[in-house]
């Protein structure tokens, strides 16, 4: 019996499979040859893509810091059936993903867990949008909608680490507007025609919130603690599970004290502005497009089991 119970927690608790890039949106990985930039994605592989990069931008950059853009020799594994996490992960400081030139995508946070976009803290960016890190890594932290995004309704930007597709904020579905954070999950994503995709938007955390699926461990280190159901979290605006080892309120724990809502004297330069949590957001940004899904199959499993187990006895 009790061998039972725990073949049916186990198999409950295992990740489900998503739909990961399309051959179209594999297709939209290309650069244009100038500035050194390039990007290929191999297919060869059963279970994953890889990305190999330069990570130079197809685009003119300019110096707004003492760095200069280097060749990454990125080589990044995506899978190409996304492992859907029932517990999310948090997103790691610095890459979270690639943009379709082969780009590094950064989270939204710059050195001490401050907003890098927006407010006082906010840091310098060219004119693409964009700056360059110690390393030489050229990246982006919001929009790059001056070089990058062209604005045509439903875009392909790139893809996070998990494998789930990184569309633009001008959408298919939503014709009078961008789509913002609001509209979103807590991973900053949602399905479409059955696809989870992620969406950057002008709104903290930009581009995600948490990884919705899980990453390969050589690829980028996180953990899969993201409550997303904490009264901690619902306070903030919008959500952002940031990797503990950043030194952050990350990880689904609350945070920073001085950074709470409720604190009158709310610093500018914590992660998303000294912002008072929205009452009148009646938005549902706790699931994940997937928990009908996984009930019913979980269900169906445990059906399964209770009858063998009687025809045992």
């Amino acid at each position: 019996m009790w061998l039972h119970i725990w073949l049916v927690l186990s198999i409950a608790s295992l990740h489900t499979e998503s739909s990961g890039l399309t051959s179209e949106e594999i297709s939209k990985f290309s650069v244009s040859g100038k500035y050194e930039a390039t990007v290929t994605v191999d297919q060869s592989n059963s279970e994953y893509f890889l990305i190999a990069a330069s990570g130079i931008p197809d685009h003119p950059w300019e110096n707004v810091n003492p760095n200069t853009p280097t060749n990454q020799n990125y080589n990044i594994k995506i899978r190409k059936t996304p492992e859907v996490s029932p517990t999310k992960a948090c997103v790691p400081f610095g890459k979270i993903g690639l943009t379709r030139t082969g780009v590094a995508i950064y989270n939204p946070l710059a050195g001490g867990s401050v907003n890098a976009v927006q407010g006082d803290s906010a840091e310098t960016f060219d004119s693409c949008d964009g700056h360059t890190s110690p390393d030489g890594s050229y990246h982006y932290h919001k929009i790059p909608d001056s070089c990058l995004y062209n604005n045509t309704v439903d875009e392909l930007i790139g893809v996070a680490f998990d494998g789930f597709p990184i569309y633009g904020p001008n959408v298919s579905d939503i014709s009078d507007r961008w789509i913002t954070s609001a509209d979103l999950d807590k991973c900053h994503g949602r399905e479409v025609n059955g696809q989870y995709r992620y969406h950057v938007t002008e709104q903290w955390p930009y581009f995600l919130g948490c990884y919705h699926g899980t990453v390969y461990a050589d690829v980028v280190t996180v953990t899969y603690d993201c409550d997303l159901n904490s009264n901690d979290w619902d306070a903030w605006t919008y959500y952002l599970c940031e990797c503990p080892e950043n030194g952050g309120g990350g990880g689904g724990l609350p945070p920073p004290i001085e950074c709470r809502p409720d604190n009158p004297n709310r610093p500018a330069n914590c992660p998303d502005g000294p912002q008072q949590p929205d009452t009148n957001n009646v938005n549902d940004q706790s699931g994940d497009g997937n928990s009908g899904c996984r009930l019913g199959v979980n269900l169906m499993i445990v059906i399964f089991i209770v009858l063998i187990s009687f025809q045992a006895f």
